[in-house]
């Protein structure tokens, strides 16, 4: 059984749409390079094809992964992030997020509507 704290913690990571994506992915990838990783982000988020990607919206997301989501995802217990490769893993993952992510992935990942 999950303590309260983690489970806080897993709500609060997965309260960001960016964060959830990110998830969705490695899910399916287990691992990524931070710029792939947010290049998928922002695909997805901005329902366009991966080469029509421009620079400031992947180095805007890029920055913000470094600085705020994927703390907050390894915080959380969710990901494990290599700051000096910039290599982002999904694993072993708490059992509720496993959960959490397959109640609302159906309603809200690009690849499951």
């Amino acid at each position: 059984m999950a303590s309260f704290a983690l489970v806080d913690d897993i709500l609060r990571a997965l309260a960001d749409h960016d964060r959830r994506l990110a998830l969705y992915y490695l899910q399916a990838e287990d691992e990524a390079e931070i710029e792939m990783l947010a290049r998928q982000v922002v695909a997805w988020s901005e329902e366009k094809p991966i080469d029509e990607i421009t620079d400031d919206e992947l180095q805007q997301l890029i920055m913000e992964f470094r600085h705020n989501h994927l703390n907050r995802l390894r915080d959380a217990g969710c990901i494990e992030y290599d700051e000096r490769t910039g290599m982002v893993r999904y694993m072993d993952p708490p059992t509720i997020l496993e959960g959490l992510l397959g109640v609302l992935a159906p309603l809200e990942h690009p690849e499951e509507n």
